[in-house]
């Protein structure tokens, strides 16, 4: 019996050494942590360390061929039947999450048209203080299905474009929509608006854009080619 309690009572002294050991460990792991860890040390002292933010690289503007239309249109263009001013911003690094906020890796600034027949081209755009955030190709024809740019064979007419100004391109709310075809010759200015609700050719001769000005919200039809303005009707108010 006496040996029984020797025993056990180095048992329990080593356990308690090895509780001890244990315990000094989980402090010096923790400890390094906190050191190597400013936002942790921060977050448990109860005060935020400042990430360094990194270096901004200048946004490139470079010359890119594209198409009459915005690649998530429903109906595309032919390829590279247009030439698109980029302004290509640098993606943000994982060190500035705040700088994901409103980030647009692309911006077009201007378009320039191209002559079929001669291969010159004119800009649509007198400069380069726009942002043209959206892009809708026109077609001859009525489409027989829902196509994609790598299916739809109609011949191209033109472009209808949503543009904003660059200064207030991230929260702007005025925005016009222009409209280009071969017949027109240059960029034609339809709407003013305060927000763009959709904009479709409904038809071979028809092209509809539905937009809010002020509390109410309108719809304008247009002819195509030539975008003589048919129609500008108020839509009815929401039931309540």
């Amino acid at each position: 019996m006496p040996q029984d309690g020797l025993f056990f009572r180095v048992l329990r002294r080593f356990n308690m050494i090895l509780v001890a050991i244990i315990c000094l460990a989980l402090i010096a792991f923790v400890g390094w942590h906190l050191y190597k860890t400013p936002a942790l040390r921060g977050s448990l002292l109860g005060y935020h360390h400042a990430i360094a933010k990194p270096l901004v690289t200048k946004a490139q503007v470079a010359i890119q061929p594209e198409n009459y239309g915005t690649p998530d249109t429903i109906y595309g263009p032919h390829l590279n039947t247009v030439l698109v001013l980029n302004r290509n911003m640098p993606f943000p690094t994982a060190e500035a999450p705040e700088a994901f906020e409103n980030y647009v890796p692309r911006q077009a600034l201007n378009i320039m048209v191209l002559d079929e027949k001669t291969g010159t081209g004119h800009w649509l755009f007198a400069d380069n203080k726009q942002i043209i955030t959206m892009r809708d190709a026109l077609y001859e024809g009525e489409a027989v299905a829902r196509t994609t740019p790598a299916t739809d064979t109609r011949p191209v007419l033109g472009m209808v474009m949503v543009v904003v100004p660059d200064a207030a391109a991230k929260t702007a709310k005025l925005q016009a929509i222009y409209a280009w075809t071969k017949q027109l010759g240059t960029a034609k200015k339809l709407v003013d608006t305060d927000e763009m609700v959709s904009i479709s050719q409904t038809a071979e001769n028809r092209y509809v854009v539905i937009y809010r000005k002020g509390p109410a919200t309108r719809s304008a039809t247009y002819s195509v080619p030539d975008f003589k303005l048919l129609s500008d009707v108020e839509l009815p108010a929401a039931p309540k």
